[in-house]
């Protein structure tokens, strides 16, 4: 027959057994929990930065569009009027439009 102190130590030996069990369930599932919030994240991030990228493009495709049809409009002017104003605003349209698709290239590169 087992003593009161024995039955109060191998009660405190189980309290402290099922404690710790419960402990290193509890960390298990933290780790699982922050695992799936990990992974759920990376998944946002990636779906973001590809929309992201598709926007980007949609956007310089629509400035590339505007200076192009900005060089094409001067272009005419000048050859209409033979202004020297109006030949400089066509080189600067074409400069900007050069500029803007070098740094597209640059982008798209890297």
């Amino acid at each position: 027959m087992l003593t009161t102190e024995q039955v109060t130590s191998y009660g405190t030996l189980l309290g402290v057994f099922l404690v710790a069990v419960a402990a290193q369930w509890n960390a298990r599932a933290a780790r699982l929990a922050a695992n799936q919030v990990k992974t759920d994240l990376n998944t946002s991030n990636d779906e973001h930065a590809e929309k992201l990228s598709v926007i980007h493009d949609l956007v310089n495709g629509g400035m590339e569009q505007q200076l192009t049809n900005v060089v094409n409009l001067t272009k005419r002017i000048a050859d209409i009027t033979k202004d020297p104003n109006d030949i400089a605003a066509n080189l600067q349209a074409q400069k900007e439009l050069a500029e803007h698709q070098a740094k597209q290239l640059k982008v798209k590169g890297s």
